[in-house]
């Protein structure tokens, strides 16, 4: 085989792996429980708000009836204002090919250094195996920038610290932090990376450390001190270490591996895949070790061991775990792969890997498409909710779920504020165990909370699975003094019966048998 055609093989395969990414992440935006709709709006106020409003939506919760004043830190806000740019230009189905686009580019810069540091067949091999971790996350959200700037922030130091580039560029990390600290809370990440090859550098090169490592020294100084350049100064560089200490709700996401298969969340694949991923690559460092103490990758293992325990203990870093997974265990497989291997081997065995790949691709393809969420934009009848609320001018104050209030944020704010929303850093942490489950849960506690703010309406999003969730709905679809008005395959809507609403009860009150259930 030429050399022009092993690298019009590599080409296609590489192309192919890129495809199969993005078919991985194409799914209709469920907005009635993703927390999109907030970071749309955040964008919009930052552009139109006045700047009152803005230094509010920074340091308080502007969308709250129950808790407006409380102060906090909205650290993702950069994020919103770039999601509500591209929701402005392209919509919906522009911010979903957006996505898609960036976390593809992510892939791309940790794969372009796996096939570098340990050949393109192992490179391949494990991009195959860990995409369906890396794109496990498809919701629209502002870790993106995350996924991407630490994409470029390692393949940029890789490449520099292999002479493929100069040097110079790598003052370009620090700016680039400016923007990260002000998009999404993991812009720790970029001094980590930094870290971690200035530790490699120092392993391979030894001391002194000046001036013999002071340019990746430099850089990862200027670098942390760059996360001080956002609206909350030094608290908001400080915030990745804080935004758990008031975290009153949890959420899926922040849970670990076992503590979800033991509730069967999803299919569980991913987070099988993951052990066992995880348990031969350190089989593979045992082996190393074993094999050549002296040129052992202590920092590799390190970082890697790090990132597993981050992954295996909050699912929300299982992307992260395995992009950066994927040059460390490349290295790791070349270094424990025998020298021998024939050129002849090489090639059948890429090739080889590339007709799977292909294979998938076309089946994989046909799989998704039978998906009724595979596809860009927002779901069908994600707004037509939203739409009756004001269409019929229906007014709250709202009574909603923890769920859909990023939803509500979006369509009905400023007219209406929520009593919750999917953030749980922005209420107290004693207003989840002491008000918002309580009153789901016991009829004489939303009782006393609904004296106190005189709820109008309820609007839930009855996919909420949490026990008190589904034991309030049945309770208030058979309370006579509440009346389903609309439902549809996301959310439902009840009204008070009271004198303001009689006639939109009138009109459009569903049956019980609606629900399966019977006046009380």
């Amino acid at each position: 085989m030429t050399s022009n055609t092993k690298t019009i093989l590599k080409i296609f395969i590489t192309a192919a792996l890129l495809v199969w990414c993005g078919l991985f992440l194409a799914r209709q935006i469920d907005l009635s429980t993703a927390d999109l709709g907030e970071h749309i709006k955040n964008g919009q106020i930052i552009f139109t708000g006045g700047w009152t409003e803005v230094q509010k939506l920074w340091h308080t919760n502007l969308y709250s009836f129950t808790y407006p004043n409380y102060s906090f830190i909205n650290h993702h806000w950069g994020g919103g204002v770039v999601f509500y740019l591209v929701a402005k230009i392209a919509g919906f189905p522009g911010l979903s090919l957006f996505y898609i686009i960036l976390l593809t580019a992510a892939f791309g810069f940790f794969f372009a250094v796996a096939r570098k540091s340990g050949g393109f067949i192992a490179a391949v091999f494990l991009a195959f195996v860990l995409l369906p971790i890396i794109t496990e996350r498809v919701e629209v959200r502002p870790e993106i920038f995350s996924y991407f700037l630490a994409g470029f922030f390692f393949w940029l130091i890789w490449n520099c610290r292999h002479g493929k580039i100069k040097t110079g560029w790598l003052w370009l990390l620090p700016v680039l932090e400016i923007f990260w600290v002000n998009l999404h809370v993991y812009f720790f990440l970029g001094p980590v990376i930094i870290l971690y090859f200035l530790a490699e550098e120092i392993w391979q090169e030894g001391l002194p450390l000046w001036p013999k490592h002071k340019n990746l020294i430099l850089i990862f100084l200027i670098a942390c001190a760059a996360t001080l350049i956002n609206p909350f100064g030094l608290f908001g560089a400080l915030e990745p270490l804080n935004i758990f200490q008031n975290y009153g709700y949890l959420t899926a996401e922040n849970q670990g591996v076992i503590f979800l298969e033991k509730l069967g969340h999803g299919d569980g694949l991913h987070f099988i895949l993951l052990q066992v991923f995880a348990g031969l690559a350190f089989l593979g460092f045992i082996i190393l070790y074993l094999k050549n103490r002296r040129n052992f990758l202590w920092v590799n293992f390190i970082f890697f061991l790090a990132l597993f325990i981050l992954a295996f203990f909050a699912v929300r870093n299982l992307p992260i775990f395995a992009l950066f997974a994927l040059p460390l265990a490349a290295e790791l497989l070349a270094k424990l792969m025998p020298k021998n291997l024939s050129e002849t081997k090489t090639i059948i065995v890429g090739s080889l890997t590339g007709i799977i790949i292909i294979a998938f691709i076309f089946s994989g393809a046909s799989v998704l498409q039978s998906r009724a969420d595979f596809g860009l934009g927002l779901r069908p009848g994600e707004n037509v909710a939203a739409d009756f609320f004001k269409t019929n001018h229906l007014q709250g104050p709202i009574f909603n779920n923890f769920d859909i209030g990023s939803y509500l944020i979006y369509y009905l704010y400023p007219q209406e504020k929520v009593f919750v929303d999917n953030r749980p850093e922005a209420y107290p942490a004693s207003f989840f165990k002491n008000d918002y489950i309580p009153m789901q849960e016991d009829k004489q506690k939303f009782a006393t909370e609904d004296a106190k703010y005189n709820f109008n309406a309820i609007f839930f999003s009855y996919r909420d699975f949490t026990p008190w969730s589904q034991e309030f709905l049945i309770r208030m679809v058979s309370d006579p003094a509440w009346a389903p008005v609309y439902a549809d395959q996301y959310n439902i809507i009840l009204l008070k019966r009271n004198a303001q609403n009689a006639a939109l009860i009138k009109q459009f009150e569903l049956p019980p048998e609606t629900f399966g259930v019977s006046k009380q």
